[in-house]
């Protein structure tokens, strides 16, 4: 970062996208609130107020350069949403989560908010510093990608890593070569079929190298893709969830053996084709019985018997202990039909006059 002819400003990466130059704490507050989170910006003391920022956004990740004159504390105003990665170009900040600190300090440390934190931010006066900003969406879907499936659970990084070894190292080299790009007018970070294949990988690598309430998992053995044709069975029971289908049609369809369908399905899925089978009927019939299977709502023995369940005593306790409701009480609710109510006792006793 050059000091430019004037002694009081500094030219910063990105000056190719100006986001704020400016001596006004609110103008810089909104502002950054709009980029970032709504914080709230102050300034210990009396000193002189003179902040500069920077800003460009490629895909899902925005990245942030930041001087300020003074020292300056940001207070985060409700929990972040997105990630978040913080580097020191020249002086020292401090990040506050709840009771734990983190120091960024240039060429040494850096910081990582995940989504549901609110920190504070103090700004070393003369700090320069780089943000990284990645949208939950962008971040939840890698995580996604490595695992096969989705993750019911929250991902959170550690808040703090070096960044002279490791993930670190290789942040800052990947971002200072997507800043200069960005300063030289490049045109791939502006291209998405490029810009998302390098975002992709530096996503991959934070989750790989940086260390995660994920990190077990990540690093766990691979496990081999489900077989193709446990996948052909499992359309096929989809599409054809109202018809009558047999294990024998099922080794018809993919050419393998009963009993290799069998443990393909405990294996991969944890449940027998027919279990599979009988999970598909019941999200069939609770849609008839809301109406969105293109008819109005149903009555309850219709559905029932459509849906291939021959007991309609069995069919409403299994439903029940599925959805947490009867198909009575389902068919209600989409018909907007009043649940019926017992009377009062004294209503019992007219009854009886």
């Amino acid at each position: 970062m050059r000091k430019t002819t004037s002694r009081n400003e500094v030219s910063l990466p990105l000056d190719r996208y100006p986001l704020a130059r400016s001596s006004s704490v609110d103008e810089v507050r909104q502002l950054y609130s709009k980029t970032a989170s709504p914080t709230r910006v102050e300034v210990p003391g009396r000193e002189r107020f003179q902040c500069r920022l920077n800003c460009a956004a490629v895909g899902p990740v925005t990245i942030s350069t930041i001087w300020s004159r003074s020292r300056v504390v940001g207070v985060a105003e409700m929990p972040v949403s997105s990630y978040f990665l913080s580097f020191a170009r020249a002086g020292y900040s401090e990040h506050i989560n709840g009771k734990r600190s983190t120091a960024v300090v240039a060429n040494h440390s850096g910081t990582c908010t995940s989504p549901s934190m609110a920190p504070t931010a103090r700004l070393q006066a003369g700090f320069q510093g780089v943000q990284v900003k990645i949208e939950r969406t962008a971040m939840e879907a890698a995580l996604a990608a490595l695992l096969c499936v989705p993750s019911r659970a929250s991902l959170l990084f550690d808040q703090s890593f070096s960044v002279t070894s490791g993930f670190g190292a290789d942040a800052v080299r990947f971002l200072d070569f997507l800043i200069a790009e960005l300063d030289q007018g490049s045109a791939w970070p502006r291209t998405p079929i490029v810009a998302n294949r390098w975002l992709e990988g530096f996503l991959f690598h934070m989750l790989l190298g940086l260390p995660s309430s994920h990190s077990e998992q990540l690093h766990a053995r691979p496990v081999s893709a489900e077989p193709r044709y446990l996948r052909q069975v499992a359309d096929h029971l989809a599409s054809h969830a109202l018809e009558p289908v047999t294990l024998t049609d099922l080794s018809t369809l993919t050419g393998m053996s009963v009993r290799s369908i069998q443990a393909g399905f405990r294996r991969w899925r944890g449940c027998t084709p027919m279990e599979f089978l009988r999970a598909r009927r019941f999200e069939e019939a609770r849609q008839r019985l809301l109406g969105r299977a293109g008819n109005p709502a149903s009555g309850v023995a219709l559905v029932a018997m459509e849906c291939g369940f021959g007991h309609l005593g069995r069919f409403s306790i299994d439903y029940r202990a599925r959805f947490g409701e009867s198909p009575k009480e389902t068919r209600r609710r989409a018909t907007g039909d009043e649940l019926p109510t017992a009377p009062e006792p004294a209503d019992r006793d007219r009854t009886r006059e």
